[in-house]
C-alpha cells in the first residue's frame, strides 16, 4: 500500500513539473548525438560497437533525467561498478539457500565483494542526494529532475509513511543500476565465469556495425 502511494504521489508531480518535457528533450538530443556518432564512423569506415552505444545513449537518457545531467560514459566508473553488481547479485550465495553454510561465503571472499560494491553504491547515492539538497538550498536556478521531486515530497511530508534517506537511495538504486545495464539478462558483455560461481553463464557477442562502401 506504501509503494502504490508513493507512485501516486510521484505521477502527480511530475504531472505538475517540466520533467516530463525534460524527458522528451534528453531523448532527442542523445538519439540524434547517436546517430551523428554513427555518421561519422560510417564516413571514416570504421567498425562500431553498436550495442555498446546503445547501452551509452540509454543510460545518459536515464541520468540525464533522474538527477539533471549526463554522467554515464564508456568505460566510465558507475557502468562497470553496475555491471559488478547485478553480477554478484547473480551470483549463487550459500547463506541464501544454506545458512548454515555462509562462512563459505566469507571465506570464498564473496561477502567482503558484494559489501565492497554496495559501500560504492551507497556512498554515491548518499553524495547525489546532498548536492541535490545544497543546491536547493542555494537556490541554485535548475531543471527538476527525478530526485528534485523525491526530495519534495519528502519535505512535504505528504504521505502517510516517513520517506527516509534509506527509501530515496533504494528507489534510485532500483532505478539506477537495471537501467545501466541492457535488457534481458542486463549483462551487456561476455561474463568471467569466475565471477559467477556456481551459476550458468551464457556467453553474449556485442552487436558490431560495419560500414560498406556504397556501390550504385
Amino acid at each position: 500500500m506504501a509503494l502504490v502511494t508513493l507512485l501516486s504521489q510521484l505521477v502527480q508531480e511530475l504531472q505538475r513539473s517540466a520533467l516530463l518535457n525534460l524527458i522528451l528533450y534528453a531523448r532527442e538530443e542523445e538519439v540524434a548525438e547517436l546517430v551523428n556518432r554513427i555518421r561519422k564512423a560510417c564516413l571514416g569506415q570504421s567498425p562500431i560497437n553498436l550495442s555498446q552505444m546503445l547501452i551509452t545513449t540509454s543510460s545518459n537518457i536515464m541520468s540525464r533525467c533522474i538527477i539533471g545531467e549526463k554522467f554515464v560514459e564508456d568505460g566510465d566508473w558507475y557502468g562497470e561498478t553496475s555491471r559488478r553488481f547485478m553480477v554478484q547479485l547473480m551470483s549463487f550465495s550459500f547463506r541464501d539457500f544454506f545458512p548454515c553454510l555462509s562462512w563459505i561465503d566469507t571465506l570464498t571472499g564473496f561477502t567482503a565483494r558484494l559489501k565492497a560494491t554496495f559501500a560504492e553504491l551507497d556512498g554515491f547515492f548518499d553524495h547525489l542526494i546532498e548536492e541535490h539538497k545544497k543546491g536547493k538550498n542555494e537556490g541554485e536556478p535548475k531543471t527538476k529532475d527525478f530526485v528534485d521531486v523525491l526530495l519534495q515530497i519528502q519535505r512535504d511530508a505528504i504521505l502517510d509513511f516517513e520517506l527516509t534517506r534509506d527509501n530515496l537511495k533504494a528507489i534510485l538504486l532500483d532505478m539506477f543500476v537495471p537501467g545501466s545495464l541492457p535488457s534481458g539478462d542486463r549483462l551487456a558483455e561476455a561474463l568471467d565465469i569466475s565471477e559467477v560461481y556456481g551459476s550458468t553463464v551464457r556467453k553474449k557477442a556485442p552487436l558490431y556495425l560495419l560500414p560498406v562502401p556504397y556501390s550504385p
